[in-house]
């Protein structure tokens, strides 16, 4: 007896050939962020001041993908922000942290490909 058609898994037996039974897929992917960061605050009376903060930092992308192409990407970004830091007595009394706001965020170098 013939086994024309299965439908939950296309199985089909005509003669001698067989078709492909089941499809498996699949993907990961994994982001590291490695970065320095250096502040330059000035503090009055140890309470409030301003401050500028330069971080550099290189995000490393990978994803793999089961039977397709594997990429990644690394780039390596600066960053410039400034704000406000409240410490000392004023920071406990009124329960204020740091306010900053973002500058500039560049990219300095990018690199991308498939391995």
């Amino acid at each position: 007896m013939l086994l024309e058609t299965l439908s939950a898994g296309r199985l089909r037996a005509r003669g001698y050939g067989v078709e492909k039974l089941f499809a498996i897929s699949g993907s990961a992917s994994i982001t590291v962020t490695p970065k320095a960061t250096g502040r330059l605050s000035f503090i009055l009376y140890e309470t409030v001041g301003p401050f500028v903060e330069v971080m550099l930092y290189a995000p490393f992308a990978f994803t793999y993908v089961l039977s397709d192409v594997n990429t990644y990407s690394i780039r390596l970004k600066l960053r410039i922000s400034a704000g406000m830091t409240f410490s000392g007595w004023l920071r406990r009394i009124l329960g204020l942290g740091s306010y900053s706001r973002t500058l500039a965020d560049w990219t300095l170098a990018s690199w991308s490909g498939t391995w």
